[in-house]
């Protein structure tokens, strides 16, 4: 690893839940992600209809 090269962040829990109230709470979460997010990241969300991951996705871009 050159002296450049930064180690990759830990990922979370493959199958991780994070059960939200609401749509404000998925937007804060976003938010929250959003903020942390560095290039290279990789975010993968997964569920079914109505799960929120399009908001959430929303959630993310706005905030990085």
């Amino acid at each position: 690893m050159s002296a450049a090269a930064k180690p990759a962040k830990p990922a979370k829990a493959e199958g991780e839940s994070f059960p939200l109230p609401d749509e404000a709470a998925t937007l804060a979460l976003g938010a929250g992600i959003g903020r942390e997010l560095e290039p290279g990241d990789l975010v993968t969300l997964s569920g079914g209809i109505g799960a929120g991951k399009t908001t959430l996705a929303r959630a993310i871009l706005r905030a990085h």
